[in-house]
């Protein structure tokens, strides 16, 4: 456990097995260091000076002889501030770059713009990227048994971020459990239709759509989402929603 923890802070393995064993051998020679960790003498010469380097370990002569031992445990606290100055460093990077790399992004012509995302994480990315919205107005398809499995905290992260930043939706939802009580709701900027779930709920797909934007999510068997970026594509995808809407009238209790 220890072990894992100092990998944690961002020693390696073999950093790790030497900086314990030497913590538990006190001031001893590279041999007993070595035989401790179980690494061979000439590596554990290279990580004992990588440690020293970090602070983390010295030396002593006594009665001749060299022998190394571990600094006060509380230097690993070094490690945590080297990692938080190597973040600032790229904050600043990004900062001073992100202008330019927005400019390129945005120069890509009237062709649709297709971009992939893979993982649980990736389809949570595609979920959230309806926050950059213009038009205020989101329309989408949503199969609540799979985004409640994915994000059981969707209602708290999207749902009330959404209603903050005065993004209204329209909704055709499917539930396996049945239609939610007061889904339709002005306060919280939303008017939803329940649909059956045998229509489209083991499909595991959810879209949404946005400004010139079409989103689609899946978080069953290969997680991942997409979105496509084009004026055409978006309203045609946004007429068809209508269609769908109309429809599903039918379903109104």
């Amino acid at each position: 456990m220890l072990k894992n923890n100092l990998i944690e802070l961002g020693l390696s393995e073999k950093e790790a097995s030497v900086y314990l064993a030497s913590l538990e051998l006190g001031a001893s020679s590279v041999q007993k260091i070595s035989q401790q960790a179980k690494i061979n003498r000439a590596t554990t010469y290279v990580i004992i000076e990588s440690l020293s380097k970090k602070g983390l370990m010295s030396t002593m002569e006594k009665a001749g002889k060299i022998f190394f031992l571990v600094e006060d445990p509380v230097n690993l606290g070094r490690l945590l501030q080297k990692q938080k100055n190597e973040i600032e460093e790229k904050e600043k990077v990004l900062s001073n770059v992100k202008q330019e790399l927005n400019m390129l992004f945005k120069t890509t012509g009237d062709r649709p713009v297709v971009r992939f995302f893979e993982g649980l994480e990736g389809a949570k990315t595609v979920q959230n990227e309806f926050f950059k919205i213009k038009s205020k107005k989101v329309v989408g398809t949503v199969i609540l048994d799979e985004v409640y499995n994915a994000s059981p905290k969707h209602d708290e992260e999207i749902t009330k971020k959404r209603i903050k930043k005065g993004i209204n939706s329209r909704v055709i939802y499917t539930h396996s459990k049945g239609e939610i009580k007061d889904a339709t709701s002005k306060n919280k900027l939303r008017e939803a239709r329940f649909v059956p779930y045998n229509l489209f709920g083991d499909t595991a797909t959810n879209v949404t759509i946005y400004d010139d934007i079409v989103a689609i999510t899946t978080y069953k068997d290969h997680p991942g989402g997409v979105l496509i970026e084009d004026k055409n594509i978006a309203e045609f995808m946004r007429k068809f929603f209508d269609l769908a809407w109309d429809g599903s009238k039918k379903f109104k209790k």
